[in-house]
């Protein structure tokens, strides 16, 4: 015998200026024979917000679930050519990219844990152009904030209110991820030559596998500055400094690299794409101080082609020389061997009907002291 309560509020506020949904349910279920209760919440709130002749843009997303959470055990497992996501040494390679990935083994259904789930973004867009013609009017800001928390917690209502005191917390956190994203862009020469700096900081905190706990942290600077004063021809010059940590490999990593990329359209159905990198790597064993350096060099060279909206062709081939120096701490890891790397890709798409296309796709790599890797695959494709 079952008896369950059911309370919903639901509004909404909409204007030319302003945009605000609020969905709240709360449900109480009261199991009489066993003499339990059992409360669940759920609440969905959207929100879009315009200021001051549209300078100031706020959107905002908040929504919560109490959930089951069922305990899981997964290995890294061969999953078939193309299939996976990751190489053979754990790292990561693309969607459809690897011939392995983690793979869910089991499940505990037996011992489920309720939990809550919560997602929460913030993000704020500041155009001084809408309201000056002054120097101002050449910046744009642009601040994203997420969470994301599964939590066991039982003080519910400190989750559902975001209190910092138990978000990322490795006892009663089953995930959790929070990212902070800043980014300023400066049009210095209007439409001819723009800039932008940023900063983003990422920390993940993931409890769902294994019983194990797995932090991972980033920190990244990045700098811009695009050059579009050329006809059919834009440059971008870019920098970015990050600073990792993943317990995973109990691994702390500095990188810093310099990015040039020249893109040229040679007419309507013709792109060609040429990069260059330097990249200086500083990498240390958390446990046993094993420390080492990586000077890279990079290019890459990519050419698109488009003909009579039924042909599509791509070609890429990238070259990287791996320098290193100090302990073979993460060696194991192919992009981070010393010696020489070569990888390549090409990719023809043809439209034989409105629902019918022909995919063809030759890719490759060769890494230091492993066997080349060639990959053919055609993919016929039928839309109803």
């Amino acid at each position: 015998d079952e008896t369950s309560h059911t309370f919903l509020i639901e509004t909404f506020v909409n204007t030319a200026k302003h945009r605000v949904n609020i969905a709240l349910t709360h449900r109480k279920v009261e199991d009489n024979m066993r003499e339990i209760t059992n409360e669940f919440d759920i609440a969905d709130i959207s929100a879009r917000n315009v200021f001051f002749k549209d300078l100031v843009n706020i959107n905002s997303n908040y929504s919560l679930k109490n959930i089951e959470f069922y305990p899981k055990i997964k290995e890294f497992q061969y999953v078939g050519e193309d299939m996976g996501s990751y190489d053979v040494d754990t790292l990561f390679v693309g969607y459809f990219q690897g011939d392995y990935d983690w793979e869910i083994i089991k499940i505990d259904y037996e011992n489920p844990e309720m939990s809550v789930e919560i997602n929460a973004s913030l993000s704020i867009h500041l155009t001084p152009k809408m309201i000056t013609n002054s120097f101002l009017k050449k910046f744009q800001t642009e601040t994203y904030i997420m969470i994301t928390e599964n939590s066991r917690e039982d003080d519910k209502r400190s989750v559902y209110f975001l209190n910092p005191d138990v978000l990322m917390d490795p006892v009663t956190t089953i995930f959790g991820r929070r990212i902070l994203h800043q980014t300023l862009s400066l049009d210095i020469l209007e439409r001819k030559l723009t800039s932008k700096l940023g900063y983003k900081l990422e920390e993940t905190l993931d409890s769902r596998y294994n019983e194990e706990t797995a932090i991972k942290n980033q920190e990244t600077w990045d700098a811009e500055l695009r050059v579009l004063a050329f006809k059919n021809t834009n440059m971008e010059l870019h920098f970015d400094h990050i600073k990792e940590e993943d317990s995973h490999y109990n691994s702390q990593i500095d990188l810093d690299q310099i990015e040039l990329d020249i893109q040229n359209r040679l007419s309507s159905d013709i792109t060609l794409k040429s990069s260059i990198s330097y990249s200086f790597e500083e990498g240390n064993d958390a446990v046993n101080n094993n420390h080492y350096k990586i000077n890279a060099f990079e290019l890459e060279e990519s050419a698109s082609y488009f003909f009579k909206r039924k042909y599509r062709f791509f070609a890429k081939v990238n070259y990287k020389r791996n320098y290193r120096d100090g302990s073979g701490f993460l060696s194991f890891l192919a992009d981070k061997k010393e010696g020489n790397i070569f990888k390549w890709d090409i990719n023809m798409n043809y439209r034989m009907s409105t629902y019918t296309s022909l995919n063809l796709q030759y890719s490759g790599n060769s890494y230091p002291e492993e066997k080349q890797v060639h990959k053919l695959s055609m993919e016929v494709k039928a839309e109803f």
